[in-house]
């Protein structure tokens, strides 16, 4: 009714966790909920309005109340629930969870079209929707490839929610549609599972909120040769170690059927680590990046730095992708005592 509050007890033991979840506007209640956790003493411990749900996508209203707790001690404990302007009504129903958090994860891959020229690289952001705390490493991998593609290895490290890959076409590819798959792999409660990407779009929705509206399919659009392709000018078969304060470098060649200078530059940043761009000059076949890390920047997680280099043909500007590199910052080496003065 209007002005009504429902409450609840709940018998916890020390150090339980539970997930407080209301449904009712993604069931389509005018419900604006919000949840309440209070103490056996009343005091107040919890409280939350609304939390976005990353899988309604296509729900401009969807966000409801949602409280994940570890309670520290036992005793009853009091849960109120209420709609957030007073409102009420027989249509004001909702649907409320609790229960012992179940961590895991979903995938959704972006974008669902994604382009690129033979002897060129697409790119890919994969981003992992965490479930009931879970903050575990996803490894991703790419499927269903045609001969002569490669994927770049990539991880959503502990705690964060993306990361970013290459497929690389050859230049002997054909002109077409591929469909990959990206799936991601990682160890919940113990054991291992696999979940599939669905490609989505993000789009903007209410209140300045980026959505991840999923697409029927992911479809790479394979296209017809350009003026000039990058490639890697050393090995790059293990990650490139950067220290803390310290550089490193990567040698990037340019191979081109027109006379045209390239800029290369880094297509978005990696945490802690600096890239200036370069100019390649048209009568250079290759250049050198410098890669900066910052002296606190964050140690041991591998991830990829994703180069591109743009030239410009007449009134056309070509944007060409290198291979995601692997970057990995390792610790700065302890600094040696002076010697002591006779």
């Amino acid at each position: 009714a209007p002005g009504d509050a429902d409450c609840f007890i709940l018998a916890a033991t020390a150090g339980q966790k539970l997930v407080m979840n209301v449904r009712a506007r993604r069931l389509g209640s005018p419900l604006d909920s919000i949840l309440t956790l209070s103490n056996p003493r009343g005091q107040k411990l919890a409280e939350n309005d609304d939390t976005p749900d990353p899988e309604e996508g296509l729900l401009t209203h969807h966000a409801d109340s949602r409280i994940l707790f570890t309670f520290p001690a036992a005793g009853d404990y009091v849960l109120r629930l209420r709609d957030v302007q007073g409102q009420g009504g027989p249509e004001y129903a909702y649907r409320l969870s609790v229960a012992a958090p179940q961590p895991d994860f979903a995938l959704r891959v972006l974008p669902d079209n994604p382009r690129a020229a033979c002897g060129d690289c697409a790119v890919l952001t994969v981003v992992a929707i965490r479930k009931d705390g879970f903050a575990d490493p996803i490894e991703i991998e790419v499927a269903d490839l045609p001969e002569g593609f490669a994927a770049s290895p990539a991880v959503i490290a502990p705690g964060q929610d993306r990361c970013r890959l290459t497929i690389a076409v050859p230049a002997s590819a054909e002109t077409g549609v591929v469909q990959p798959a990206i799936r991601g792999k990682a160890r919940v409660g113990g054991k291992a599972v696999v979940r599939t990407a669905l490609a989505a779009e993000e789009m903007m929705q209410a209140f300045s909120y980026k959505a991840l509206v999923v697409s029927k399919e992911l479809s790479l659009s394979v296209l017809g040769a350009g003026p000039f392709t990058l490639a890697m000018g050393q090995p790059v078969d293990k990650p490139i170690d950067v220290p803390q304060g310290g550089q490193g470098t990567v040698v990037i060649k340019v191979v081109r059927t027109e006379k045209a200078g390239v800029q290369l530059r880094p297509d978005g940043p990696v945490p802690g680590l600096t890239v200036a761009g370069i100019f390649v000059a048209p009568d250079k076949e290759e250049a050198v990046l410098t890669l900066a890390a910052a002296e606190k920047a964050p140690v041991g997680a591998v991830q990829n730095l994703i180069v591109t280099g743009t030239m410009r043909v007449g009134k056309e500007t070509v944007t060409r992708t290198l291979p995601a590199i692997p970057i990995r910052i390792t610790a700065a080496k302890p600094k040696e005592p002076e010697p002591k003065k006779p």
